[in-house]
Parts: C-alpha cells; structure tokens; sequence
C-alpha cells in the first residue's frame, strides 16, 4: 500500500504544471506518514503515531511513505 501511494503521488505530483508560477519552475514533493487506526486507539495518540511516521519520512527524503512495519 505505501508502495502504491509513493509511487501514484509522486507521479501525479512531479507531472504537475503550475501556470501562475512564471517566473521559476516549482517542483513539489510529498512526505507521507501512513498507519492503521487501531481500535479503542486514543484518537491523539492515533494522530501523534501518523505525525511521527510523516516526520520520518521527511527524514529519509524527498517523496516518501513511511508506514508501520
């Protein structure tokens, strides 16, 4: 699944053509933290769990996923 959301995004995202931007080229890139609702989860703990995974992905690059194992 994050496989499939790296590489759709990313895409999607990098083919883009922002025509207000005249005066450089914008290129955008895309940090994603990906994890499963656990049930009776505190919803901020949920929501702490997801910041983290996106903060790692920040980490590792541009244009990634990181989910939970």
């Amino acid at each position: 699944m994050a496989q499939l959301l790296r590489e759709g995004l990313g895409e999607n995202s990098r083919k883009r053509f922002f025509p207000r931007c005249q005066v450089k080229d914008v290129y955008i890139t895309v940090s994603i933290g990906l994890a499963q609702y656990k049930s009776q989860e505190d919803i901020k703990a949920f929501v702490n769990r997801v910041d983290q995974l996106m903060y790692q992905a920040k980490k590792n690059g541009k244009d990634r996923v990181c989910s939970e194992s």
